[in-house]
């Protein structure tokens, strides 16, 4: 429905050429043959899947949410040329660990303790996974300045709502008082403390600071995130 909430990778997944695989279960003869791929095709089929969805209910806007749509914004911009993008940056000393620790989970949840053998390939993999992302979507970002807006994680955490009104106002967009009501409500409730602290290590991964960033520089640098201090 269109009132319900789920990721997108959960519909660009059913073209079968999807990061989405890689990080359930080990496969690295699919993960290899999958980054050769484009996702055109799956980016085509996933305006369908919308506009299906939303049929009758043309009046509301989308609000889409995947960090791998970073990888493919070409993509995102061909099949939605209005699109605005919110692009949240962290530092990838954060990042690069706390990825591979969701995707250690998810190959829990399916191989078992067998995952935990592999876990220190994780690491590589993401560190280099999202440096090309970042690499192969900085042109595009160049070319689309006007409709993405950058957001400090950081600032973020401190200020939310100061945030929320700037990219309203950036991308022209009214926020009803209804809606800021609710925001508010949710800032107020942290309904994440119920899940705990998610811990992670760069060495359980097979990674090291120096690495991270030593290929993540320039974009830590462009973004000003050397700081490191705010999780």
């Amino acid at each position: 429905v269109v009132d319900e909430v789920d990721e997108c990778l959960e519909i660009l997944r059913q073209s079968f050429v999807s990061n989405r695989w890689a990080c359930t279960w080990k496969a690295p003869s699919y993960d290899a043959w999958w980054q050769t791929r484009s996702e055109r095709p799956a980016y085509q089929w996933y305006v369908k899947v919308l506009q299906l969805i939303g049929h009758g209910h043309s009046e509301q806007r989308w609000l889409l949410k995947n960090p791998g749509h970073i990888s493919t914004l070409d993509l995102l911009f061909e099949v939605f040329p209005d699109a605005c993008v919110v692009h949240t940056h962290r530092s990838p000393l954060y990042t690069v660990p706390s990825i591979s620790s969701n995707m250690l989970l998810s190959h829990r949840m399916y191989e078992g303790d067998a995952a935990n053998s592999w876990a220190k390939l994780l690491g590589p993999r993401e560190l280099e996974k999202w440096a090309d992302a970042l690499r192969r979507a900085k042109p595009v970002r160049a070319a689309h300045r006007g409709q993405i807006f950058d957001v400090d994680h950081r600032r973020f955490l401190r200020e939310p709502m100061t945030v929320v009104h700037e990219i309203y106002a950036y991308f022209g967009l009214t926020l009803a008082p209804e809606t800021e009501t609710r925001m508010r409500g949710r800032i107020a409730a942290r309904p994440e403390r119920k899940h705990g602290e998610h811990r992670y290590d760069l060495q359980s991964f097979g990674i090291t600071e120096g690495e991270i960033e030593a290929r993540y520089g320039e974009y830590m640098d462009e973004f000003s995130l050397r700081d490191a201090a705010v999780p």
